[in-house]
């Protein structure tokens, strides 16, 4: 039913169809893909830049307003339009958004011997994701275990999460069984209350691209179009 419901909007046919991988009744989407998201940044730059946009990093924002920007050390900068494309981080400077934070805890793994998982999986209802990174598995997510403690901005490691994903490595996707944690971090994801994306113009003339709800990859792109096509100056 639901590759129909792709095909009709798509175009393509046969979409999904149900399969068991390495023991687990699963369904297999043929056009699921993956990216490198350091290169995605690293090229969306270059893009930017041969288009005249300057980009200014470490620049914290303390306020924003229609026309002006005000950074943390006092300097204030003068625009035509201000839009917020900060996803999970927009309450911190639009009190009126519905977006919430959501951090995400992802881990990956030192190389590993045996490694079964090709590909890119999600389990347990989408909460986890995992997949084969250059012989070392890639696993993150698990917010459902404590939705409440991860609604923060704040970049530290939930022990339960960690602890929940670590077992679920360790009895479920049969890898090295001396296997190590090479790299671990979070990262701050943004839901808005209807889970539609906010592309907002506020009451203050502020407008606000964010509520990608963990899709920012997939959609990021669509929603800074729809916002910057309301930007009038």
């Amino acid at each position: 039913r639901f590759s129909a419901w792709v095909e009709e909007n798509t175009g393509e046919a046969g979409t999904y169809e149900a399969c068991t991988v390495n023991g687990f009744p699963a369904v297999k989407n043929r056009l699921e893909g993956c990216l490198h998201s350091g290169k995605l940044l690293q090229r969306l730059t270059e893009i930017n830049m041969k288009a005249g946009v300057e980009i200014r990093w470490n620049c914290p924002v303390s306020s924003v307003e229609a026309n002006r920007v005000v950074l943390q050390d006092g300097l204030e900068l003068e625009a035509g339009a201000v839009m917020c494309a900060l996803n999970g981080y927009t309450s911190t400077l639009l009190t009126t958004t519905d977006v919430k934070p959501a951090r995400g805890y992802v881990l990956v793994t030192s190389p590993l011997k045996k490694l079964p998982w090709k590909g890119v999986f999600h389990y347990n209802k989408g909460y986890v994701y995992f997949r084969d990174l250059d012989g070392r598995l890639l696993i993150g997510g698990a917010r459902n275990m404590d939705k409440s403690g991860e609604q923060t901005v704040q970049h530290e490691i939930n022990p339960v999460i960690k602890q929940w994903l670590t077992g679920f490595v360790n009895s479920g996707l049969q890898i090295d069984e001396d296997w190590q944690i090479e790299q671990e971090w979070t990262g701050v994801m943004g839901f808005a209350g209807t889970k539609t994306p906010e592309c907002t113009k506020f009451e203050n003339g502020v407008y606000s691209a964010a509520g990608l709800g963990g899709m920012g990859v997939a959609i990021g792109m669509e929603i800074g179009r729809r916002t910057a096509s309301q930007i009038t100056v």
